[in-house]
């Protein structure tokens, strides 16, 4: 890899650490990323030129030499981003709420195809039975998300919700290395980072039950936007993080039988969140499927 760092970039390379999906790489006294680019570099493209007319230090996107923004190497493109920022630094999750665009919601097509791709592999794949029956638990909670994402787009409009640069995926406590990695950005409906947020600080045990709901009552959402939100609370992103990884290693770890225990308890807290944000909103999503759809 130095040597390919070297052919692209010109750069010459002191140490690299492999990460989960993607390596630190060091260089002197500056640090980079090398990430591999899922997805298409125009969107990247667009992100990059919101971020520039803000003053956020996202991870600088570094050209090639030939003046290209990625390479290719073993049938995967690649990007190399210098980081700007201090790795230390206390995150602010209120980072991006006010850089908003225009968009488009699509959670119904995406978490359709997703979990039509867990059940054309799950007999072949899954050995154990207790993933077996815990993935059947999400895929239903996912097909009843998908349903009420149904049900809103109905109720309502675009103009409705509130598009900002989000984030593919958000961890807790929040990490600078996939914060302010442009490849890890999209654009999305505003309540999708703290979403995600909410749902990894409960399952990681970074925040407290009482700290989790005291941030729901200090939420100010049009009903537009409380709806969605709780429906992206529905939506079971943690678990299936963690499923992906278990495919690909076929390694039951101790974070995803705890994820498993905590799933009647996660179903007791949503129903509080759901109690709070009715004080203030019409929120259309019922909960009757709870005592029917848990573990």
């Amino acid at each position: 890899m130095e040597s390919i760092l070297n052919y692209y970039y010109g750069i010459v390379v002191n140490n690299i650490i492999k990460k989960d999906s993607y390596y630190i790489i060091e260089c002197l006294n500056e640090e980079y990323i090398l990430n591999e680019l899922i997805g298409n570099i125009e969107l990247v493209e667009q992100i990059i030129d919101i971020l520039n007319n803000t003053n956020i230090m996202y991870h600088l996107l570094v050209m090639t030499n030939d003046q290209k923004l990625f390479f290719t190497y073993e049938e995967k493109n690649y990007c190399l981003l210098k980081v700007r920022c201090n790795l230390n630094d206390k995150i602010l999750l209120s980072s991006f709420e006010n850089i908003r665009t225009k968009g488009d919601s699509n959670w119904a097509d995406i978490w359709s195809k997703r979990i039509d791709y867990y059940e054309s592999q799950v007999e072949e794949v899954i050995k154990d039975n207790s993933i077996k029956y815990a993935l059947q638990y999400y895929i239903g909670l996912t097909e009843i998300a998908i349903y009420y994402n149904n049900v809103l787009k109905e109720v309502y409009s675009n103009n409705d919700l509130i598009y900002t640069v989000s984030h593919k995926k958000i961890s807790s406590p929040l990490s600078a290395l996939d914060y302010y990695n442009p490849l890890n950005m999209i654009i999305d409906i505003e309540v999708r980072d703290l979403a995600e947020y909410f749902k990894m600080s409960y399952f990681n045990d970074v925040l407290t039950e009482y700290e989790l709901l005291n941030i729901i009552d200090n939420l100010k959402f049009s009903d537009a936007l409380a709806n969605y939100f709780f429906l992206r609370l529905l939506y079971p992103s943690y678990f299936f993080n963690m499923y992906d990884k278990y495919i690909e290693t076929r390694d039951i770890n101790n974070d995803i039988v705890e994820c498993i225990k905590k799933s009647k308890d996660f179903e007791a807290l949503l129903s509080k969140v759901y109690s709070r944000l009715k004080i203030n909103n019409n929120i259309l999503i019922r909960l009757w499927f709870f005592k029917f759809q848990h573990l």
